[in-house]
This record gives structure tokens, C-alpha cells and sequence, in this order.
């Protein structure tokens, strides 16, 4: 179901790495049913050494997740990303497509079964031509200020980096990387460059396989303690 026309993407979610890699080899290219694909080249395995990388880390990545890159041999670098510009202008974009990918049921007054969004569907009726079109301006500087920061590295972890990434379309993964002190799983995200998918994936199984959290679960004992309590009462 489209949600937003330029924004829209699809991607696997597997248990590791590996798996991302396979199922992307299998669903990337052009279809002949998507005008909006491309054929590009994706290869696995990569063949790609970390030590020939450059790995971009933002402000909030771990000194425990910093360690692990750098002990892998990538040469770790400070960067800092365009937040600002992202942040005022992906909700505006999101809405308006929103609006009209679901225009008719909008008219039609369908509110059953779809949450929260027929008022982000109705708000985004609202917004004027002139405002969607400088906000799609914005997003072509916003993808400037990328590329130059892509110039300097091969990939970055961390930067909480959805809005930007959602507007230029640089390719994500996400895993995990541990747990919060009261049990609950914590992630961390590599993003790449443009159509660089190999290399993203590459640096993000051989993080995986150093650090080997994607083989841990969160603590079971107390919760099923718990559950057995509750039923003797």
C-alpha cells in the first residue's frame, strides 16, 4: 500500500545481516512494473575489507560500539549530519502524498480501521502547492549537503537519521546492539552511500559477527516468573 510516492521504499527484515543480503539480491532491479526502480549492480559476497573503509560515527554512538569498528580496521571518523533541514521539511512532504495516495477514501469519510491517519490525510489537503514544491527545493539542497558528507566516508553509524534518510534515499540497516539495563534491546544503524549497498552490508555483517548481539535474546526468567505468579492468583 503506497503511502508516500517519493518516499516509499521496501526492504527485508531477517534475523542476520546475511539474509538482508540475500533477499535484497533476489527483489533489487528494475521490474518493468516500477518506473521508479533502477538497475544497479549488488553483489554477494562483497569482497569489500574494512580496513579499505571510511566509517562516519555521529554523536551518540557508543565508545564500545566506536572500539568494535575501529578494532575491525575501519578507519573511524567524526562526521555531522544535516538534521535541521531534514526535520522541517519530512512531515510536510509525507502528509501532502499521504493526502492524495488516499484521496478518495479521504472524500469517501472512511475512518474505521486506519488509526490515527485521517486526520493526517485531511491535514495534509491544507498545505498550499507553493509550500510542497519549496519544501521539495529544500530536500534537493538537503541531498547536496549529503553528498558532500558521503565524500568523506564510506558509510556512517549511528545519527537517529530516518528523516534524512526517508528524503534522499540512502539505504539503512539496523541492528541490534545490545540491551538497556532493564532488559530491553537497543539498535544501532549503518547508512551508505547511493546505491552502495554492498559496502553498507559488508561493514554491518562483519560489526555483527565481532559483536555477536544478534545471537542474544532479552532475559526471559523474570517475565515467565511473573506470568506464573499472575495464574496463582
Amino acid at each position: 500500500m503506497g503511502l508516500s510516492w517519493t518516499m516509499d521504499k521496501i526492504g527485508p527484515i531477517c534475523r542476520g545481516v546475511e539474509d538482508c543480503a540475500l533477499v535484497l539480491g533476489a527483489i533489487h532491479g528494475f521490474d518493468g512494473k516500477d518506473a521508479t526502480a533502477q538497475d544497479r549492480p549488488f553483489s554477494w559476497p562483497a569482497g569489500v575489507n574494512l580496513r579499505d573503509l571510511t566509517v562516519g560515527v555521529n554523536e551518540g554512538v557508543s565508545d564500545a560500539d566506536t572500539k568494535a569498528l575501529t578494532d575491525l580496521g575501519a578507519k573511524v571518523v567524526p562526521i555531522t549530519l544535516p538534521h535541521a533541514t531534514a526535520n522541517r521539511i519530512v512531515s510536510m512532504i509525507l502528509e501532502v502524498e499521504a493526502a492524495a495516495a488516499f484521496d478518495d477514501i479521504t472524500r469517501e469519510g472512511v475512518k474505521e480501521g486506519i488509526g490515527l491517519w485521517p486526520a493526517t490525510f485531511r491535514r495534509g489537503r491544507f498545505v498550499s502547492g507553493v509550500d510542497y514544491l519549496r519544501a521539495q527545493r529544500a530536500r534537493t539542497l538537503l541531498m547536496s549537503e549529503m553528498a558532500k558528507v558521503m565524500e568523506k566516508v564510506d558509510l556512517y553509524a549511528g545519527g537517529n537519521d530516518l528523516a534524512i534518510t526517508n528524503l534522499t534515499g540512502h539505504p539503512t540497516v539496523c541492528l541490534p546492539n545490545g540491551f538497556t539495563k532493564g532488559g530491553s534491546p537497543t539498535a544501532l544503524t549503518f547508512t551508505g552511500r547511493l546505491f552502495g549497498e554492498s559496502a553498507l552490508l559488508a561493514a554491518a555483517k562483519a560489526y555483527q559477527d565481532a559483536t555477536g548481539h544478534h545471537l542474544k535474546r532479552p532475559p526471559q526468567d523474570t517475565w515467565v516468573a511473573e506470568k506464573k505468579d499472575d495464574k496463582k492468583e
